[in-house]
């Protein structure tokens, strides 16, 4: 038997008592963790509770102590989305003293639910998408210190000081796709800040700034006023980023073909419906040569 069929016969049994240990509910054995950015590009842009687990699962090695979310109500999330909110009871409380992974979006945002999240001293990823949160449920989740990740996707956050996220210093994935900021801020100092999906309201100016996120892997601004200035701003701040989307932003144009050519970690870019599509597109070759000439290992999304 070669050496590689002895290495894939390895792996596949691996995954076999990986797969055995989760049905069974129990912990499997711990591997080394990996990076939030080693997860699938093409699921991190809209990832569901069961992605949620999936990606605690592959960047700690282990799998979370309680995973309150619909499937953990008996119901399916089409359910869920069809009847009313649900008030946190007793058990759902008790259960997240000591979880690890929360999914708010079946409940009621009250008080005691924000009694609850500011008590969980364990807590790593909250998900708080489709609830339609607004600044006071932001400002109480800033005491949970423990979470590396948070899915704030449609918050109302026009009274919210982003500044203060700061506090959030574990923070490794951040979802604030459709959130409403409003003005012009500085984006808080992130340091281990891997994924950002920012709102469609950014602009150029609120984009991180140096020493903010220097190892941002992750980065879709896409439907925002992000322009040339922003993609030189994310370059020269940002320069390990793996996945840029960059998607409907009329701003970027051919001006900023030279300035990604220095991103050299990149792997995938969507630059659909920018001007820089519109300017530069080869219906003959399928694409944008220059483009792709100067980012020869990296996978260039066009269209819608």
């Amino acid at each position: 038997m070669s050496h590689n069929t002895k290495t894939l016969v390895k792996y596949c049994h691996l995954g076999r008592f990986f797969g055995i240990a989760l049905l069974l509910g129990c912990q499997p054995i711990d591997s080394s963790p990996r990076k939030i950015s080693d997860y699938d590009v093409k699921k991190i842009e809209s990832p569901s509770s069961d992605d949620y687990q999936e990606l605690f699962l592959l960047s700690s090695g282990k799998a979370p102590n309680r995973f309150i979310s619909e499937r953990s109500l008996g119901a399916d999330s089409s359910q869920v989305e069809l009847k009313s909110k649900i008030a946190i009871d007793d058990q759902n409380v008790r259960d997240l003293e000591c979880a690890t992974v929360f999914d708010c979006s079946p409940f009621v945002f009250d008080n005691r639910l924000r009694d609850a999240l500011t008590n969980s001293t364990k807590l790593e990823w909250l998900r708080m998408g489709k609830m339609g949160v607004n600044e006071k449920d932001l400002e109480s989740v800033c005491n949970i210190r423990s979470l590396r990740g948070l899915n704030a996707r449609n918050a109302n956050l026009t009274g919210f000081n982003i500044q203060a996220l700061e506090v959030l210093s574990k923070l490794e994935w951040l979802d604030l796709s459709n959130a409403e900021l409003s003005g012009a801020f500085e984006f808080p100092k992130l340091p281990n800040l891997e994924v950002l999906f920012f709102c469609v309201t950014v602009t150029d100016g609120c984009l991180p700034g140096p020493d903010r996120c220097p190892n941002l892997r992750v980065f879709s601004g896409r439907v925002s006023s992000i322009s040339d200035d922003g993609v030189d701003i994310l370059v020269q701040n940002c320069p390990r980023l793996r996945y840029l989307n960059l998607a409907f932003c009329k701003g970027v144009t051919e001006k900023s073909i030279p300035k990604l050519g220095k991103l050299k970690e990149l792997k995938y870019l969507h630059i659909g419906m920018t001007t820089l599509e519109e300017q530069r597109y080869d219906h003959d070759y399928g694409g944008i040569p220059e483009l792709q000439r100067v980012l020869p290992n990296c996978f260039i999304g066009t269209g819608d």
